[in-house]
C-alpha cells in the first residue's frame, strides 16, 4: 500500500521547518493549519490551493490583504475629515480579523482605535466648551468672538444645537456688516427714509457701536430740524414723517413732545379740511388750530368760510348741518349724508327735531302706517287683539282726518310722533301735531342682562300716557327687528284667496318654529316679470314673524300703562315706510334704492328701500361700543365717556381720542359694507342712489367723514 509523501513546511511564527502532517509547530506551538477563506475547511499553511474546494489560497490571501489596506486608508481619510466614529468603524473591521497573517494589521488597528477615540472625546468636550462660551459672547452681543470660537470646532463634531448657534451667530455678523455698509451708503447718497431704522437695528445688535451712536446723534439733530421746518410751513404730515425716522434710541422728551404736537395738529388740520359737514364741533376744531397757529392765514380763511356756512345753515331741511367737504366719489358709489329732517311732512314746531336729529324716523314710519300712508301694511298684533281693536276702534276714532301715534321704544328713550291726515284732501301733506322724546331713567339692557328693564320701560310708558291722550287715535308701536324673523319668498302670482291658502305652508317651511307658536304677517312687495311668455308671473312676498310669547311680553308693558295698541310693526319696516314716503313716492325708476343706516345704542339696522322692494339687516354694533372703548382707554365713567363722545372737542388731544374711536367706527362701517355686498348679490338689479345715516350714533363726529372718504384717504 502506497503512502502519501511527507512534505516539509516552515512555521509562520518561528520559521522552524516542520512536517506538513503536524497540526502545531513543535518549537513554538503555533497552529500550522488555517481555514480556507472560501469553504472554511482547515488547510495546511503553505498550500497553494484548498484540497476541499480548489480555491486559489494565495490569490484569496492577497485580496484579503488588499481589503485590509483599503480599510486602513479609508479610516485615515475619515480621520482627516474628523469623522471619527466612521473611522473607528472601519478600523474595528480590521481589528476583529482572525487570520494569522493579519496579526500586525490587527494590532495597528487596535492602537489607532484607542487614539481616535481619545481624540474624538477631546474634541467633543471642546465643542461643548466652545458652545457655552460662544453663547455667553452672543448674549453680550460680541458676535465676532463667538464666531471665532465656534468655527474652531470641526463641522462633523457640531451637533444640531451647535449648528443652529453657529448659523445665528454667522447671520448676526453678516447683518452687522451689511448694516454698516448700508448706513454709509445712505449717508453718502442722502437717502434718509430708512436710515433711522437701520441705525436702530445696528444699535440693537451692537449697543456699544461707537460709530452708530455718533451717527444716531447726528441723525436726530438733522431730522428734528427738518421736521420743525415742515412744521413751520404747516406741512404736518411731512413733519411727522421726519420725526418717525429719528432712531428710537434718540427719542427723548423733546422729540416725543414735538411728535405729540405735530400729530394733534395734523389730525385737526385734516379734519378741518375733510369733515363732512360744518358743525359746532368743527368750529371748535378750527378755534383750536387758530389758537395753536395764530399767524396762519390758511386757517383764518377756513374759519371764516366755516362761520359763513354755519350762519347760512343747511339749505335742505333733510340734512343735519350745512355741507363742508364732499369727495367726488364715495366708497359706496352714491351720496352719503346724515339725515335729520324731511320734506314730505308738515311740522310747525321743530324744536325736538333739531335737538334730536335723526331720532324720529321710526316713529314717523309707524304713524304713517296708522294714517294709511305707508308702504308697509304688516301688523304683528295678535289676531284676537286686532279683532277687538277693530270692534272698538269706531268709538275711539273720531270722524274726520286720520290721526295716529307712532311710538318707537328705543334703548335710551321713547320717541313718539302724532300725525294727522285728511283723506278728503289727499294733496295735502301729513301734519305732525306733536313730538315727544322721553329718555329712560337708565338705558335698557336688552342685549345683556334685562333685569330691571321692565320697571324702567313701565315708568317711561306711564309718563307718556299721563302726558298724552291717545283716545280717538290709532296707536302704532315698534318692536326691534332683532326680535323678529324676516323671510322673502318668491311665489307664483295668484289671487289673494289662493295666496292665503299657500302661505301658511311656505311659512312653516321657512320659520324654524311651530306655526302655532308664532305670529306672522306678510306683504306682497313686487310682481316679478316673467322671462318669457310661457313662464307665469311671480310675486316676492315679505314675511315677518315673532314668537307669540315675545309679543305678549312686549304688549303687556303698553297695556299696563293703559295704551291700547292697534299696530305692532318692525322698526325696520317702519323705516322702510318712511323712506318710501320721503324719497321714493314719485320715483319712476323701480330699481333706484335708498339706504337708511340707523345707528342705535347697542345695535344698528340697515334698510334698503326701493319702490318695489325692501331688505333689512340688523347688526349688534352701535354707539355704545364707542362709549365702552373710551371708558376702557381713558379710565372714565360711562357718563363721562358719553359726554366726551358727544363733545369730542373737549378732549385734551383729539388725535388720541380718535385712536380709540376710529377702530370702532371702522368695524361698524365694515359690517355695513358687508351687508350691502350681501344685498347686491341678492338684488343685482337694484342701484343705490343715496346712503343716509340716522339714529343717535350718526351724530358721532367723524363717522360721516369716514363713510365718504373711505379707509385711509385724505383730501387732495
Amino acid at each position: 500500500m502506497a503512502t502519501s509523501p511527507v512534505t516539509s513546511i516552515v512555521c509562520g511564527s518561528c520559521a522552524h521547518p516542520v512536517d506538513s502532517t503536524q497540526r502545531f509547530c513543535g518549537k513554538c506551538g503555533a497552529s500550522l493549519w488555517a481555514p480556507c477563506p472560501s469553504c472554511k475547511e482547515e488547510v495546511p499553511i503553505g498550500e497553494s490551493f484548498c484540497s476541499k474546494c480548489g480555491a486559489n489560497l494565495n490569490l484569496l490571501k492577497q485580496q484579503r490583504l488588499n481589503d485590509v489596506e483599503i480599510r486602513l486608508q479609508k479610516a485615515a481619510q475619515l480621520q482627516a475629515e474628523h469623522r471619527y466614529d466612521e473611522a473607528v468603524q472601519q478600523l474595528r473591521m480590521v481589528a476583529d480579523t482572525k487570520e494569522e497573517y493579519l496579526i500586525a494589521y490587527q494590532q495597528q488597528a487596535t492602537e489607532r482605535i484607542e487614539q481616535l477615540t481619545a481624540t474624538r472625546d477631546r474634541l467633543t468636550a471642546g465643542a461643548a466648551t466652545a458652545y457655552q462660551a460662544a453663547s455667553k459672547y452672543i448674549e453680550q452681543q460680541s458676535y465676532e468672538k463667538a464666531l471665532s470660537l465656534l468655527e474652531v470646532t470641526p463641522e462633523p463634531m457640531r451637533n444640531d444645537a451647535f449648528q443652529q448657534l453657529h448659523q445665528e451667530c454667522l447671520a448676526f455678523c453678516q447683518e452687522v456688516q451689511e448694516l454698516n455698509h448700508d448706513i454709509r451708503e445712505c449717508v453718502a447718497n442722502k437717502e434718509f427714509i430708512d436710515l433711522g431704522a437701520k441705525i436702530d437695528r445696528l444699535l440693537e445688535l451692537k449697543p456699544n457701536h461707537a460709530q452708530a451712536i455718533d451717527m444716531a446723534n447726528k441723525v436726530r439733530v438733522h431730522f428734528l430740524q427738518a421736521s420743525k421746518k415742515r412744521f413751520r410751513e404747516e406741512k404736518y404730515a411731512e413733519a411727522l414723517e421726519w420725526l418717525s425716522r429719528i432712531p428710537v434710541t434718540q427719542r427723548d422728551e423733546e422729540v416725543e413732545k414735538q411728535t405729540r404736537l405735530t400729530s394733534e395738529l395734523l389730525w385737526l388740520q385734516d379734519d378741518l379740511k375733510t369733515a363732512a359737514v360744518a358743525s359746532p364741533t368743527l368750529l371748535a376744531i378750527a378755534n383750536r388750530l387758530q389758537k395753536a397757529l395764530p399767524n396762519s392765514e390758511s386757517i383764518a380763511k377756513q374759519k371764516q368760510r366755516l362761520l359763513k356756512q354755519l350762519k347760512l345753515g343747511a339749505n335742505d331741511p333733510r340734512w343735519a348741518a350745512p355741507p363742508w367737504f364732499a369727495p367726488q366719489r364715495t366708497p359706496f358709489g352714491c351720496d352719503v349724508e346724515q339725515l335729520a329732517g324731511f320734506r314730505s311732512l308738515d311740522c310747525d314746531d321743530t324744536t325736538l327735531l333739531k335737538k334730536y336729529p335723526g331720532h324720529f324716523f321710526t316713529a314717523i314710519g309707524l304713524a304713517l302706517q296708522g294714517i294709511g300712508r305707508s308702504a308697509s301694511k304688516i301688523n304683528l298684533l295678535p289676531r284676537k287683539q286686532t279683532l277687538l281693536n277693530k270692534l272698538s276702534f269706531g268709538s275711539r276714532q273720531t270722524k274726520g282726518p286720520a290721526v295716529a301715534w307712532g311710538i318707537d321704544l328705543g334703548t335710551t328713550a321713547l320717541k313718539a310722533v302724532k300725525l294727522t291726515f285728511d283723506p278728503q284732501q289727499p294733496d295735502n301733506q301729513p301734519q305732525i301735531e306733536c313730538l315727544e322724546y322721553l329718555p329712560h331713567s337708565k338705558p335698557l339692557q336688552s342685549n345683556q342682562d334685562a333685569t330691571g328693564d321692565e320697571s324702567i320701560l313701565a315708568e317711561t310708558l306711564q309718563t307718556f300716557a299721563s302726558q298724552h291722550d291717545t283716545k280717538g287715535t290709532k296707536l302704532c308701536v315698534s318692536i326691534t327687528h332683532k326680535q323678529l324673523l324676516c323671510q322673502f319668498i318668491d311665489l307664483p302670482s295668484v289671487s289673494d284667496k289662493r295666496l292665503a291658502e299657500m302661505l301658511p305652508h311656505q311659512v312653516q317651511h321657512q320659520i324654524p318654529f311651530p306655526i302655532d307658536e308664532i305670529q306672522w304677517d306678510h306683504q306682497v312687495l313686487k310682481q316679478l316679470d316673467p322671462d318669457g311668455d310661457e313662464k307665469p308671473a311671480s310675486s316676492r312676498i315679505m314675511v315677518l314673524a315673532a314668537r307669540k310669547n315675545t309679543l305678549t311680553e312686549h304688549l303687556a308693558h303698553l297695556e299696563a300703562a293703559g295704551l291700547s295698541v292697534d299696530i305692532l310693526q318692525s322698526d325696520c319696516a317702519a323705516l322702510h315706510s318712511f323712506a318710501t314716503h320721503e324719497f321714493l313716492h314719485s320715483q319712476e325708476d323701480s330699481n333706484a334704492a335708498v339706504v337708511l343706516f340707523d345707528i342705535g345704542t347697542n345695535s344698528s339696522n340697515v334698510v334698503v328701500s326701493s319702490p318695489d322692494s325692501a331688505w333689512f339687516r340688523s347688526m349688534s354694533l352701535g354707539g355704545h361700543q364707542v362709549t365702552k372703548a373710551i371708558v376702557r382707554d381713558f379710565q372714565l365713567t360711562e357718563k363721562q365717556a358719553e359726554q366726551l363722545k358727544a363733545t369730542p372737542e373737549k378732549a385734551k388731544r383729539l388725535s388720541r381720542l380718535y385712536e380709540t374711536v376710529d377702530p370702532v367706527i371702522e368695524k361698524l362701517i365694515s359690517e355695513l359694507e358687508r351687508n350691502l355686498e350681501l344685498h347686491a348679490k341678492d338684488h343685482p338689479q337694484i342701484k343705490i342712489t343715496q346712503l343716509l345715516c340716522i339714529g343717535g350714533g350718526s351724530a358721532l363726529h367723524g363717522i360721516l367723514r369716514r363713510m365718504r372718504m373711505g379707509r385711509g384717504q385724505l383730501a387732495s
